[in-house]
């Protein structure tokens, strides 16, 4: 499914992004728990439903 690939390239690029957001020092490390959590929450929740 189209779809289902992109949102899996999507996630997969989300992740790429928080190792840079580190660089960024200790102000950023809100931000970058934040999207970390979020991308999990996207992931488990994309796994439940693989087919949507």
């Amino acid at each position: 499914m189209i779809q289902s690939d992109a949102v899996s390239r999507s996630m997969q690029a989300e992740k790429l992004t928080l190792p840079m957001l580190g660089k960024f020092g200790s102000t950023m490390s809100i931000v970058k728990t934040d999207i970390g959590g979020s991308i999990m929450r996207l992931e488990t929740e994309y796994a439940s439903y693989p087919t949507k």
